[in-house]
């Protein structure tokens, strides 16, 4: 009885390779898709980014906002200040 439970289990621990083959297929296929999406989705906006500054529209009258203390600590800690130093 006990061997039975045993081998039941034992069973269903193991997967098939060729699921495993199917559905790594499937995720890559997924994946390759999604980067095809993203890649038109970039050269969409690069052409309207184009499209606005042959327009003369582009950083028009938009004003300087000036940064504060507490905002550049965050900056910081989020590591997304630029800095000049070659590593």
């Amino acid at each position: 009885m006990e061997e039975e439970k045993k081998t039941e289990e034992k069973k269903e621990d193991v997967i098939d390779p060729m699921i495993m083959v199917n559905k790594t297929n499937e995720a890559a296929e997924r994946m390759e898709n999604a980067n095809l999406k993203r890649e038109q989705l970039m050269e969409q906006q690069a052409q309207r980014e184009t499209a606005t500054k042959l327009d003369g529209k582009a950083d028009v009258n938009i004003p300087k906002k000036e940064e504060t203390e507490a905002e550049y600590a965050e900056r910081v800690m989020a590591n997304e200040v630029e800095t000049n130093e070659k590593e």
